[in-house]
């Protein structure tokens, strides 16, 4: 199959661009793309402009579908250049703030505010995971906040991620356990491969603090509404990151009035964010689809086998990026972190010391071996 990228706008087909790129992640809502065309292009060719619904097809496969943020054409000598860079469907709830009457919701789920908010935008929305049915006892949009901003305080009281897909849907999840169809291994189909081991916003203790209706009784089942309780108790709950060594405590206020039981979730997902934010891997691939003929995507599990930087493990897929370049043809980059990055509900993180197994057991990248 020969994977060449086509624009459509405005029911008109572009295509033999030159450069390409588009993505999506676990650590954003919305997917963009950027084309380029160095070539002339017909006198006739009309504009492309911003706001223009724009999808991009691979191969007969929709892709991306979104709208165009900027056209960028210009001229040298006998070179006409087109660059066009836009974002998926769900931009409208990055950039955009709802006039939401009062601004307080009350008893609903995260997944019914989710759809609310998608539906005032035209947006689908696809619940993937229960555990986006927990009931908010009471959350409060602020002025000017975004509804992106609003929803994902929301997912972080319930513990799952917002992503798109190549529709340009919202969809709610939680760390995904489908394996991809090709082992990624030094030396046979890794391009490139690197790692990160940062410090930076790691804890030796991630406490939250929040309060609680006494008469509403909240857990994190959510199946109580605070039913206009008045009598507000602290609430407290902490997870320690044994591996974080020195004295580091770091304290979050809770996204909501809400159970000792969701402040553990919120705490456990402090921890895991800040882990996966400090320990990645960026690994390079030729091509677009995995041995199967799919595309990579974001949330799937992937085994890396990379003694340069001392990885054998089964890892999680947080983000992917597509690119055609002049020099470097059509190549996928991966990054990859440990599955806990993406996985809410309160646990003990594994920590082990030693030789990996491809079990996403833990990770002790030592950047031993080489190619």
């Amino acid at each position: 199959m020969t994977d060449i990228p086509v624009l459509t706008v405005n029911g008109q087909n572009y295509s033999g661009w030159t450069a390409v790129s588009w993505g999506r992640g676990l650590d954003r809502c919305v997917s963009d793309f950027d084309l380029e065309v160095t070539e002339r292009w017909p006198d006739s060719t009309r504009p492309i402009l911003p706001l223009a619904p724009a999808t991009i097809s691979v191969g007969g496969e929709q892709v991306f579908a979104g709208y165009v943020d900027s056209y960028l054409p210009s001229l040298q000598a006998d070179e006409h250049s087109v660059r066009i860079t836009g974002r998926g469907k769900t931009q409208d709830l990055v950039d955009c703030s709802p006039n939401v009457a009062a601004g307080q919701f009350s008893g609903y789920t995260v997944a019914a505010v989710a759809r609310a908010l998608c539906q005032m935008f035209g947006i689908g929305c696809d619940v993937q995971t229960d555990l986006a049915n927990v009931v908010i006892p009471d959350v409060t949009i602020q002025p000017a906040e975004s509804a992106f901003n609003f929803l994902d305080r929301l997912c972080v009281v319930a513990g799952v991620i917002a992503i798109d897909d190549a529709n340009g849907n919202l969809l709610l999840v939680t760390a995904g356990t489908t394996k991809s169809s090709t082992v990624l291994m030094q030396g046979v189909n890794l391009k490139a491969v690197s790692a990160e081991i940062t410090s930076t916003d790691r804890f030796s203790e991630y406490i939250v603090k929040g309060q609680a209706g006494l008469s509403a009784q909240l857990g994190a089942s959510g199946q109580t509404t605070p039913a206009g309780a008045q009598v507000q108790t602290a609430q407290v709950a902490s997870v320690t990151d044994s591996s974080v060594t020195r004295f580091r405590p770091k304290v979050f206020m809770a996204e909501s009035a809400t159970g000792q039981a969701s402040l553990l979730t919120q705490a456990q997902w402090h921890l895991n964010y800040a882990l996966g934010r400090s320990t990645k891997a960026t690994a390079t691939v030729v091509g677009w689809r995995q041995d199967d003929g799919t595309f990579w995507a974001p949330n799937l599990m992937v085994t890396i086998i990379a003694p340069v930087i001392g990885v054998n493990e089964d890892l999680l897929i947080y983000s992917v990026l597509f690119r055609l370049t002049a020099n470097g043809g059509h190549e996928t980059v991966l990054t990859l972190t440990p599955v806990q990055a993406a996985q809410p509900n309160p646990r003990e993180l594994r920590q082990k010391k030693g030789k990996k197994g491809r079990k996403g057991s833990g990770i002790d990248w030592t950047g031993a071996g080489g190619f």
